[in-house]
C-alpha cells in the first residue's frame, strides 16, 4: 500500500503520460503539449484535480461527495483509492493467502521485503540473479496544504472500512 498522497500525485503522472496518446477524455481536439495543459508541478496536480472534480461533480453520484467538495483535491481519485484498498483488504480477508507490506518498505527494508515476498510465493533467489536495489518513489506532501491533508483524512475516516483504515493509518496519521 502506498501513501494516499503520494498515490494520487503518482496517478496524476500516469494520466499525463497517456492522456496524447489516447485523445480521450474530451481533449480530443486540444492542440497543446501536456505540459501546456497539465503541468508536471503541484499547480498542473492542481488543474487535474479540478477537472477530475469537475467531472465527479457533475455525476449522478455528486450528492455523496458535496460535503468534501473544495476540501479534498481529487475527490474521485481518492475515492477510487479508498474503494480500490477496501476491495483488496476484503479479499485478504477472505482466507486467500495474501500478503501485505507498505510501498516504503522496500526503501526502508529491500532485502527483508524481497525475501518476504520471494517466501510468500515459495520461490527462491536466483544465485545467478542480481536485485537491483529499489528506486524508492517520490514524495509529494508539498503538494497539498495541511487544511487539504486534514480533509482528506476526514474523508478516509469516512469512506475506508475499518480494516482499510487500520492498514492506511498504521503508516499515515
Amino acid at each position: 500500500m502506498r501513501n494516499p498522497l503520494d498515490n494520487i500525485v503518482s496517478r496524476f503522472h500516469l494520466f499525463r503520460r497517456n492522456l496524447f496518446g489516447s485523445r480521450k477524455i474530451g481533449l480530443a481536439n486540444l492542440n497543446a503539449t501536456a505540459d501546456e495543459v497539465f503541468p508536471r508541478s503541484a499547480d498542473g496536480f492542481r488543474k487535474y484535480c479540478s477537472f477530475k472534480d469537475k467531472e465527479l461533480m457533475q455525476s449522478k453520484d455528486a450528492a455523496l461527495f458535496r460535503e468534501f467538495h473544495g476540501e479534498v483535491p481529487c475527490l474521485s481519485e481518492f475515492f477510487l483509492y479508498i474503494q480500490w484498498h477496501n476491495s483488496a483488504v476484503h479479499a485478504m480477508s477472505g482466507g486467500v493467502p495474501s500478503l501485505f507490506f507498505h510501498y516504503e518498505d522496500w526503501s526502508i527494508s529491500f532485502n527483508k521485503t524481497s525475501e518476504a515476498l520471494l517466501d510468500f510465493l515459495h520461490l527462491e533467489a536466483s544465485p545467478k540473479g542480481r536485485i537491483d536495489s529499489f528506486q524508492a518513489g517520490k514524495r509529494y506532501d508539498d503538494y497539498y496544504t495541511a487544511d487539504e491533508k486534514h480533509a482528506i483524512a476526514r474523508f478516509i475516516d469516512c469512506f475506508a472500512s475499518e480494516k482499510t483504515k487500520e492498514k492506511i493509518h498504521l503508516r499515515y496519521e
